[in-house]
C-alpha cells in the first residue's frame, strides 16, 4: 500500500534568526504516490513582489532545499497549490518522506519556515539549490568533519543532477517523453507538422517538465482553461523543442495581451471546427 499522510502546519515568520508570530499554514495531502501541498501565509500590504517557496531535507547540519514554487501576494495573502510525485518531490532526487518542511523567501528579505519534525531549525543552515543561486554559511576546513564533507559532496551532486535536468530541459528535451506518449492520450491538433507527437496532459504534470515549469502550476489562465476544456498539450516543435500548449480562443489583441501576461505569447490555430479555438504556447524551460 502507498504511503498515506494528511495534515495541516503552520508557519511562522523569522527575524533575525528567531521564529516569531503566526504566519499562516499549510495543508499536506499524500496519497497513491501523489502529494498536494497548498500554502496561504499572509503578506506585507505595502509590499509587491513575490515569495519563493522550498521543501527542505535535514543532511546533518545542512537543510537542503527543493524549489517548489513561487507566488505573488494579491490582496495581502500568497497562496501556492502544488502537486508533485512523492517519489521525486518537485523533480528532485529526494522521496517526500524526506521533507521536513518548507522554508519560503520573499524578495523583501522575509523568511517563513514551516516544521514539521518538531526539530528547530537555524536559517543559516539553509542550502538552497534552484539552478541559479546557492546560499549556505560558511564553514571553515579545520572545523569540518569528515561526515560534513561527505553531506557537503551529496548535496553538490544534488545541485549537477538538478542543473544537467534543466540543460536537458533547454535543449528540448524531457527525460520522462516515452513515458508521456506511454500513458498519456495523444492528440491530433494542428493542420501540418509544425508542432507534432501531442499528448493530452494535466496541471499535475508540470512537476515533471523542470523547475522552470512549476510555478504555472499556480497559473490563473492555465488553471481556467483546464478547468474549461479539461486538458494541456504537450507537443514537439519541429525543431525538438518542448511546447506546453494551454487551449483557447484568439479573437482579438486582448485575448494576445492576456496570454502573454500569463506567460504563453504563441498561439496556433488548431483544427477542431471552432472558429478562433487553438492553443496558447511557450517552450517549456524558457
Amino acid at each position: 500500500m502507498s504511503e498515506y499522510r494528511h495534515f495541516v502546519a503552520y508557519i511562522y515568520e523569522y527575524r533575525d534568526g528567531k521564529k516569531a508570530e503566526n504566519a499562516g499554514h499549510i495543508r499536506v495531502d499524500a496519497r497513491d504516490g501523489v502529494c498536494r501541498l497548498r500554502l496561504q501565509m499572509q503578506a506585507d500590504r505595502r509590499a509587491g513582489g513575490f515569495a519563493r517557496i522550498y521543501g527542505f531535507a535535514r543532511r546533518g547540519d545542512w537543510l537542503p532545499c527543493i524549489a517548489i514554487g513561487e507566488c505573488t501576494a494579491p490582496g495581502g495573502a500568497y497562496r501556492l497549490t502544488v502537486t508533485t510525485p512523492v517519489e521525486r518531490f518537485a523533480g528532485s532526487d529526494f522521496q517526500f518522506r524526506e521533507i521536513c518542511g518548507i522554508y519560503a523567501r520573499t524578495d523583501q528579505g522575509k523568511s517563513y519556515v514551516s516544521v514539521w519534525d518538531d526539530i528547530p531549525v537555524e536559517i543559516t543552515s539553509f542550502v538552497i539549490h534552484n539552478g541559479e543561486e546557492q546560499e549556505a554559511q560558511e564553514h571553515s576546513l579545520t572545523e569540518t568533519t569528515k561526515a560534513e564533507n561527505a553531506q557537503n559532496e551529496e548535496v553538490q551532486k544534488m545541485e549537477t543532477e538538478r542543473k544537467e535536468e534543466t540543460e536537458q530541459v533547454k535543449e528540448g528535451g524531457i527525460r520522462c517523453w516515452q513515458e508521456f506518449q506511454h500513458h498519456y492520450t495523444g492528440m491530433t491538433p494542428f493542420a501540418d507538422e509544425e508542432i507534432r507527437e501531442c499528448i493530452q496532459i494535466a496541471p499535475k504534470d508540470l512537476s515533471f517538465l523542470g523547475i522552470a515549469e512549476l510555478p504555472y502550476g499556480n497559473n490563473l489562465f492555465l488553471q481556467q482553461a483546464y478547468a474549461k476544456y479539461g486538458h494541456l498539450l504537450l507537443g514537439k516543435y519541429e525543431d525538438g523543442r518542448v511546447v506546453l500548449g494551454v487551449p483557447g480562443m484568439f479573437r482579438d489583441m486582448q485575448d494576445e495581451h492576456l496570454a502573454r501576461m500569463f506567460g504563453f505569447p504563441q498561439f496556433k490555430e488548431g483544427i477542431s471546427g471552432e472558429e478562433h479555438f487553438g492553443y496558447w504556447y511557450h517552450f517549456v524551460g524558457k
